[in-house]
């Protein structure tokens, strides 16, 4: 009999990238997918906050505990915590610079890490650079992940091409600091200007990047190009100039919204997407109230907020002038609250355009979802049969809270 595996993810799309390359090599090797009785469980973990490693080890537990025969690998970013894991002998623990090689290490096979498809989804995350160089005070990530590294071109660009010609139509391009690609000199704009000979992609999105990132070469690429979606997730973390300094982040708000007024002189209608820490130690009110005045000034349709998670092994372990949990959760519940209105605001503007929907799936009573190029979700009822990845035209007639309601047109 085939043996068995089952890969549980937790954490970013770079996770989800390395986890299918992990599932693909493993078939490779003759192993099929079952979530019930598997002989080899692997457990992709996260670290970015003290939560996220609090999962982490909780479903390694509850592995060990459902599959009693099976041996449990434990990689990604929380995997540097060893002793955490070290309970069980079947535990083995294989960090982040040896996960292309888990599955080798595992069982013995080697086979190349990539990707031919995404399971369950329409999109495909294509990962083109790992690590990280800016460690920022609070962040963990440089520590797991270790320096920036990229992806070599040609092998991205292949890799994307055998996902479009399985029927793709739009790819994500990740890493764990996206701007920061290069590759022999080619950097993120080269890989885009590439891509644009792929006729069968119809969108590209970047999973992330840092304000200081979208360089005037880049803006270019994204002028030129036919695929890019006109929607962005440019990472702020806080609205005031203080604290982005004391988070060791590499902008002000200024060339933030610098940089938002110039991705808009190209996409006049551009949507944009952010994270922010709420609860910084030494955010005072004022701080907070900047950050709450730049959203109203973005109309951010989504604000990933995150309180404040203090990581041992970064600068902010040692400050002094911490918040309390009490005010840290008041201010993320403003702050939720006021991204929310902004973001119907922002919507408000779309009511009653036409656009185009990739569908993604089926709902219950007959409905379909996808997402439009501005990254809004879209749920219409069905005519006839349409398959996820298709491609079709709708009108957005509705503000739901997860995006709108629409009709095909």
């Amino acid at each position: 009999m085939k043996k068995k595996f089952y890969i549980a993810t937790l954490g970013c799309k770079v996770n989800q990238y390395e986890s299918e390359a992990m599932g693909q090599q493993l078939e490779k090797a003759g192993y099929v997918f079952a979530d019930t009785q598997a002989d080899l469980c692997i457990v992709n973990t996260c670290s970015v906050t003290a939560s996220a490693s609090r999962r982490s080890r909780s479903l390694v537990r509850s592995l060990l505990k459902n599959y009693p025969k099976a041996i449990i690998a434990v990689t990604g970013c929380d995997g540097y915590a060893k002793d955490s894991y070290a309970a069980d002998s079947r535990v083995r623990v294989i960090v982040n610079e040896q996960k292309e090689d888990l599955v080798e290490l595992v069982t013995g096979n080697k086979a190349p890490f990539i990707i031919e498809n995404f399971s369950g989804h329409t999109r495909a995350f294509i990962k083109i650079q790992d690590g990280c160089n800016d460690f920022c005070s609070y962040c963990i990530i440089p520590h797991v992940r270790g320096r920036s590294r990229s992806r070599k071109l040609e092998d991205v660009i292949g890799e994307i091409r055998c996902i479009v010609a399985k029927g793709y139509k739009e790819i994500v391009l990740t890493g764990i600091n996206l701007g920061k690609f290069c590759d022999k000199g080619k950097k993120l704009q080269d890989l885009i200007e590439a891509l644009e000979d792929i006729p069968e992609l119809h969108r590209i999105r970047l999973s992330s990047i840092n304000p200081e990132d979208i360089t005037d070469e880049l803006l270019r690429s994204f002028q030129a190009s036919t695929k890019i979606c006109p929607s962005f997730h440019v990472v702020l973390q806080s609205g005031s100039n203080e604290i982005l300094k004391k988070m060791r982040r590499r902008y002000s708000t200024e060339l933030f919204l610098e940089k938002i007024s110039r991705l808009r002189s190209i996409f006049s209608d551009a949507t944009f997407t952010t994270d922010i820490i709420v609860g910084f130690p030494g955010e005072k009110q004022s701080d907070f109230e900047k950050t709450l005045e730049l959203i109203e000034k973005v109309l951010f349709i989504k604000v990933h907020v995150f309180p404040f998670s203090v990581r041992q092994g970064t600068m902010a372990y040692h400050f002094t002038d911490k918040i309390s949990s009490e005010v840290i959760l008041e201010r993320k519940k403003i702050l939720l609250q006021r991204a929310q209105r902004a973001a119907n605001r922002k919507k408000e503007s779309f009511l009653g355009s036409m656009t185009s929907l990739l569908v993604e799936g089926v709902r219950k009573k007959g409905y379909i979802y996808g997402h439009t190029p501005h990254y809004f979700e879209v749920a219409l009822q069905a005519q006839g049969t349409i398959l996820p990845n298709t491609l079709c035209k709708v009108q957005l007639e509705k503000i739901t809270p997860k995006g709108f309601s629409g009709r095909f047109v």
